[in-house]
């Protein structure tokens, strides 16, 4: 499964191009941050709901790679390739989760159904079996007459 596309532009709202190292580090400190308090935090609380019975909550990854082209140092470059990493990790996460979420909503729809399922099948028992669950009188003496129970005599 290709994991989603961020649905809101990077932080800073506008692409990244060239510039300095102290501008690649803000960009990547934006960005971190919006790790942080988007994709992860959504991504807990879903989780939260799950465990405590709750339906679970849409999660939407909301975080933008960063162009390693950016980077002025070797060490700047790496850090941007893991943070993209980490990113996609992260994507692939919420993917993984709303595809549980969804299983979660089927599941819970079919249990629906089956309580109802039950309800229908109680008021059968109650109702229109009732009557074939009454004991019979024994019959008495004699050949049964013909539309009910054979005469009793006086």
């Amino acid at each position: 499964m290709a994991p989603p596309r961020c649905l809101v532009p990077s932080p800073t709202g506008a692409p990244q191009t060239a510039g300095t190292a102290d501008a690649s580090v803000s960009e990547l400190k934006a960005r971190l941050q919006s790790l942080q308090d988007h994709c992860l935090s959504n991504l807990s609380a879903g989780l939260e709901a799950i465990a405590a019975g709750d339906p679970p909550l849409a999660v939407q990854p909301a975080t933008t790679p960063l162009d390693v082209a950016i980077a002025q140092s070797q060490e700047l470059r790496e850090l941007l390739e893991v943070f993209n990493a980490t990113l996609g990790k992260t994507r692939d996460l919420i993917g993984s989760y709303n595809a549980m979420r969804e299983q979660h909503r089927a599941l819970l729809s079919d249990r629906s159904r089956l309580v109802e399922l039950q309800q229908r099948l109680a008021s059968i028992i109650d109702h229109r079996l009732a009557g074939l669950a009454k004991p019979r009188r024994p019959r008495t003496r004699g050949p049964a007459r013909p539309g009910g129970w054979p005469r009793s005599r006086r």
